[in-house]
């Protein structure tokens, strides 16, 4: 079996490749960090001919972008699949494991036992494919789309006649619309076309939520809201809560899109009421962060400032990162609009600390970026990119 220390260097390589640092980027980037992590060591370390100390493992996790525990639990994995002895990899209980942490929207924990899981020679292939789907439905949830990408790639070549090709083809183009990139989008929802129907129900709130998005990129709105009306309709029916939420929240933006906020009020009224029933935190959260836009839309400001506090005050609670920044960069925006010197401050700082917990720095935050380069060190700015 390939030594703890070698299979951890080789998870820190794959670590910097993906994010296009090079040796002497992380030796800069480090540079003011109490242990620094000098071209040297990182090459020792990548080459699994070097132990790493808490603090390197510190500085790596902050140029990496990364929680510090994602790091320890990984090495901490290793050390104790290094512990078993050879042939009695206990795969089922990894399952299990991997399910209760996602179950607890632990999805970095989750990740890294499906490394192990995948490593097993006794993994049945239909368990992986089904929790390797889970698992980047779950990043792309947290807007982590690159990641979900990343782990769908072996799953590119999967035949048509397969169970899990569909929700693949959906997972796919939900990643496609996330990064920007349409043509894919249109590719995924035509191979979509083509597969036999019927699909299972708890699919249909992600296949209309293609079909709407496909007539609003075309202005098409009503298309895109009848689409969404009939979501919402199967889901309250299947007594599917959490699919009944979602749809609600999207009549709710297209609805302020549409400049109808008080038909967006009653949709996010019905979207919180689902939420609350499917007990999805996140959601709620997110539900908030769209009630904070509709009363900006309504110029309510301070209604607008309580709802983006609620969302990030949600979104703390459940360490979603990424949607605490979303609520941050509007409690700024209107700060500044406002002329509020303090809050506007607040914020920045909050922000520059949160750009260090989240993968990328979504493209909407333009504005911000130039402030958050100027608050930070020198040693960190080449971390924080658009």
């Amino acid at each position: 079996m390939w030594s703890t220390a070698g299979r951890f260097g080789s998870y820190l390589k794959e670590l910097r490749e993906e994010r296009r640092l090079t040796l002497d980027d992380i030796e800069r980037i480090t540079a003011n960090a109490p242990e620094p992590v000098t071209r040297s060591l990182l090459s020792r370390l990548e080459n699994g001919r070097a132990r790493v100390s808490a603090l390197k493992l510190m500085a790596l996790a902050r140029a990496y972008r990364l929680r510090l525990s994602v790091l320890a639990e990984r090495l901490e994995l290793l050390h104790a699949e290094a512990d078993r002895e050879p042939g009695r990899e206990a795969t089922a209980q990894l399952c299990s494991e991997a399910h209760s942490a996602l179950a607890a929207a632990n999805v970095d924990r989750a990740r890294t036992l499906f490394d192990r899981i995948e490593q097993s020679s006794d993994a049945e292939p239909r368990v992986v494919q089904t929790l390797r789907l889970e698992i980047a439905r779950r990043l792309l949830e947290q807007s982590r789309p690159r990641a979900a990408r990343e782990l769908l790639e072996p799953s590119l070549s999967m035949t048509p006649d397969d169970p899990c090709a569909l929700p693949l083809l959906l997972l796919l183009a939900q990643v496609a619309r996330a990064l920007g990139q349409p043509l894919l989008v249109r590719s995924a929802t035509l191979a979509l076309r083509l597969h036999p129907r019927p699909w299972p129900k708890k699919l249909l709130c992600d296949a209309a939520g293609l079909d709407a998005f496909e007539h609003t990129q075309a202005g098409r709105t009503d298309q895109a809201t009848e689409i969404w009306l009939a979501a919402v309709d199967v889901a309250s029916r299947e007594n599917d809560h959490l699919n009944a939420a979602r749809a609600a929240l999207e009549l709710a933006r297209l609805e302020r899109s549409r400049r109808h906020p008080q038909t967006a009020l009653t949709w996010l009224d019905n979207a919180r009421s689902q939420a609350e029933l499917a007990s999805d935190a996140a959601l709620l959260a997110v539900i908030s962060l769209e009630l904070g836009h509709v009363q900006s839309a309504r110029q309510r400001w301070p209604l607008a400032r309580r709802a983006w506090s609620e969302a990030r005050q949600r979104a703390r609670e459940i360490d979603r990162h990424d949607i605490a920044f979303a609520a941050l960069l509007q409690l700024w925006r209107l700060a500044r609009a406002q002329a509020d010197a303090a809050d506007e401050r607040a914020a920045l700082r909050a922000l520059r600390l949160l750009s260090r917990s989240i993968e990328e720095i979504p493209r909407d935050a333009s504005d911000v970026l130039p402030h958050l380069r100027r608050t930070q060190p020198a040693s960190e700015r080449s971390n924080v990119n658009g």
